[in-house]
């Protein structure tokens, strides 16, 4: 029983699985089917817009803006940021790579009274023929559209006559810092857009919000930018004003923070190493003034070096950076080291000098002693021997002399 059982359940499983196999045949035959039934249909509606479009361009003026001589035109502006992939101090410059967006409406180019509707089509070759914004960024220092392995552009146009052009750029823009706390600093580099010869009242750039908060996905690929951290961006709209026109403008900027690691390793510790080396001379004999001095001249040549390192590669600004403070104090402090060196070694000469004199003198006094007092013996003793001899001759002259005389006799 058991293995008819098995038998039947295993003929189910195989019947259940050829049913689903001719369902699933069936349903992309007809999904097969029906996109090949309407491929014919977009690549005619393609060809038909564009034939209405080459119809609409004979009397197209692409000096004119889309409501010339009406109300203001509204652009779009949206921008999204690969990478920052360079920002300088010296220069102070930064260097971003970015999908500039704009959009805008055409009337001119509308498609709704002709009952043909279709979204985003391309018209790259017909791009020349229409107008664009005049759209310029004022603090950028050079640029680029990235042309591999085609033109990194396109324009778009839909049946509402909504135009959407996108352009990769890669843009190298001024950024003026205040380098009064580098390393320890924050930065709000900007990119400027603004329209070359439009007036506020004839064109006006809005910020296209992919969300209602600004938040940092809608702009950057990945948060990453060398050396700094991105805390934000803020978007400002205020026109600018140049030989009393007034121009639309939009102003985009980015809040970094500087990332403290490779300055810790490259100046704060080394300066920090040689103000305790400058202090292993304090640990030295007292015989060891040489070794000390040597020690000191040479953490002060180090740290010199350092310093010129660090100014070699800062900008020339009038006003001193936290870091310049930082190895002043360190440089004062090595320096002190050797003057203590210097003059503790002044000191031990000076005393050493000092004992020697005193020596010379004690051995000077002593030696003059001892010539006076053997002087003294000498003149005594020859006093006395010259006394004794007269009392000897006298004695003899008086007794001996005639006594002897008389023996004789």
């Amino acid at each position: 029983m058991s293995l008819d059982r098995a038998c039947n359940l295993v003929i189910r499983l195989i019947c259940q699985y050829l049913v689903i196999i001719s369902e699933v045949h069936s349903v992309s035959s007809k999904l097969i089917k029906d996109n090949s039934e309407e491929l014919p249909k977009i690549k005619n509606m393609n060809k038909l817009v564009m034939t209405r479009l080459e119809e609409l361009l004979k009397d197209y003026d692409k000096q004119s803006r889309p409501n010339e001589g009406g109300q203001t035109d509204v652009i779009d502006i949206a921008i999204h940021m690969q990478n920052i992939g360079h920002v300088s101090e010296v220069s102070m410059e930064y260097t971003a790579d970015i999908y500039f967006r704009q959009q805008w409406v055409e009337p001119r180019l509308s498609f709704q009274d002709q009952n043909l509707t279709f979204e985003d089509l391309r018209i790259d070759s017909i791009s020349e023929r229409i107008w664009h914004p005049d759209t310029f960024f004022p603090n950028e220092v050079s640029s680029f559209v990235h042309s591999a392995t085609v033109q990194n552009e396109f324009l778009r146009l839909s049946d509402s006559g909504m135009m959407t052009k996108s352009t990769r750029y890669t843009i190298t823009a001024s950024c003026p810092m205040n380098l009064q706390y580098f390393p320890m600093d924050t930065q709000i580099c900007t990119l400027i857009i603004e329209s070359y010869g439009y007036r506020v009242g004839e064109l006006e750039y809005h910020w296209a919000k992919v969300t209602e908060k600004l938040d940092m996905a809608s702009l950057f690929t990945e948060e990453f930018v060398p050396n700094f951290r991105v805390d934000g961006y803020r978007v400002d709209t205020t026109a600018r004003t140049i030989r009393n026109e007034t121009y639309p403008s939009i102003t985009l900027g980015i809040q970094l923070s500087r990332y403290m690691g490779y300055y810790l390793i490259q100046i704060y510790w080394p300066c920090a190493s040689l103000v305790v080396v400058s202090w292993f001379g304090f640990w030295m004999d007292d015989d060891s003034s040489s070794e000390r001095i040597s020690l000191g001249a040479t953490t002060i040549l180090t740290i010199t070096m350092l310093s010129s390192s660090i100014s070699g590669n800062s900008p020339k600004i009038p006003y001193v950076k936290a870091v310049d403070v930082y190895v002043g104090i360190c440089f004062l402090f090595v320096f002190a080291a050797l003057v203590e060196n210097i003059m503790v070694g002044y000191v031990k000469k000076k005393n050493v000098f000092a004992s020697v004199k005193k020596s010379a003198n004690f051995i000077q006094g002593f030696e003059r002693t001892q010539t006076e007092d053997l002087k003294r013996q000498a003149f005594q003793v020859g006093f006395a021997f010259g006394a004794l001899q007269a009392l000897k001759t006298k004695f003899l002259r008086k007794c001996k002399i005639p006594c002897m005389g008389q023996g004789y006799r």
